[in-house]
């Protein structure tokens, strides 16, 4: 009996070490790192708005390096721009600007590996920009950027086939862009890039049914097109899209947790060398990273959790790929990846993440992407 004590004594405390070794101290508290010892297989998509595909990678666990999966691509419609996956992991839909569709696939858990769904695609509204789930429900929306609506489906949770509500759509603003959900309280938000404002809606549960909230509209930055939601759901950041002149501002809002109304932070924006590319978040909500295109750059903030105020960390800024423009942060928290919008050089990179500092290390690997104009990438 001795012998056995002494034995679960060693071993509990070789496991109390090895979860220390996982913990660090963020200035607030101690806060788990994200390291599971064993970490489930991984898979990457990326859509190619300019050869109107798919690529299909795994991802390895170890280094976070990508490996593509054979096919390495799978057909889309035309111009495809974003993706977004069902809540079961089954399936995912692929909106598709110039063919005004969203393309349905199931996903197979074991090789990674997009098949068509029979009938493999369903309408949407003219040029159709973005596509978002409802995770507790799922139920699936996409802004149309040609029609100033978004298109609301029911998905079959056995088929993943998606079949449109009743209305089918709901009004935006004028060039309605990409779409935020707030998950926990059910609220929806939309970029109207004509406009330089948010609408904002309530979702029913129960019909997904999506209801303007009051007022419906919020003012935002010029040219406001892609919205983020911190992992907290306490704040949403907005990045701009320039028209000519690069802007340098990311707008920065407080979620009312009962209300869903956003009201602007105080200050109200960050300022980044390039306001053009994508703003992503480490998951423990520590940091944020900013995709600078117009110096190839990535910009380094840690955000303060109780504010939602952006800091940058030192260095600001590292180099990266030409011309990046859309990022993603594996979920384990140790890798960032980028993609480039050239058409002349379709590329991705991954950056290693200091799960301490936050720093990116210079680009770990650059990956020849097998199409061209990479936009959105997804990790599952």
């Amino acid at each position: 009996m001795q012998k056995l004590l002494f034995i679960l004594t060693i071993a509990g405390s070789l496991l109390f070490s090895a979860c220390s070794d996982m913990i660090h101290d963020t200035g607030s508290g101690k806060e788990l790192l994200f390291f599971p010892q064993w970490e489930p297989q991984r898979y990457m998509y990326v859509t190619n708005s300019g050869t109107n595909n798919i690529s299909m990678y795994s991802i390895d666990s170890s280094t976070g390096h990508l490996n593509l999966l054979s096919p390495a691509t799978v057909p889309a419609g035309t111009m495809p721009w974003w993706i977004a996956p069902h809540q079961s992991g089954n399936h995912l839909y692929a909106v598709n600007i110039n063919s005004n569709n969203i393309y349905m696939y199931s996903v197979n858990k074991v090789t990674g590996l997009l098949t068509q769904k029979i009938p493999p695609f369903v309408a949407a509204g003219a040029s159709p920009a973005f596509i978002i789930v409802h995770n507790a429900t799922g139920f699936v929306y996409s802004s149309n950027s040609g029609g100033n609506t978004i298109s609301m489906y029911r998905s079959d949770a056995a088929t993943g086939l998606l079949t449109n509500l009743s209305p089918s759509t709901v009004a935006t603003g004028p060039t309605p862009q990409g779409m935020a959900i707030h998950q926990g309280g059910n609220y929806l938000y939309v970029c109207n890039y004509g406009t330089s404002t948010i609408s904002q809606y309530s979702i029913n549960t129960s019909t997904g049914l999506l209801s303007p909230l009051s007022p419906a509209t919020v003012p935002s930055i010029t040219n406001s097109i892609l919205p983020k939601i911190h992992p907290s759901e306490q704040f949403i950041y907005v990045i701009q899209q320039p028209e000519t002149t690069p802007l340098t501002q990311i707008a920065m809002f407080r979620i009312n947790q009962s209300t869903g109304q956003l009201s602007l932070l105080t200050p109200s924006t960050v300022t980044v060398p390039d306001a053009n590319g994508d703003i992503v978040f480490h998951p423990s909500g520590d940091f944020c990273y900013h995709a600078n295109v117009s110096d190839n750059s990535i910009s380094m903030f840690r955000i303060n959790k109780a504010t939602g105020i952006p800091s940058p960390l030192a260095p600001a800024k590292i180099p990266s790929i030409t011309y990046p423009i859309y990022l993603t942060v594996h979920p384990n928290g140790r890798y960032l990846y980028v993609s480039t919008h050239a058409s002349s050089s379709p590329a991705m990179a991954i950056h290693d993440i200091d799960p301490i500092t936050g720093l990116l290390s210079p680009p770990a690997a650059v990956y020849t992407v097998p199409g061209s104009n990479p936009v959105y990438m997804l990790i599952q």
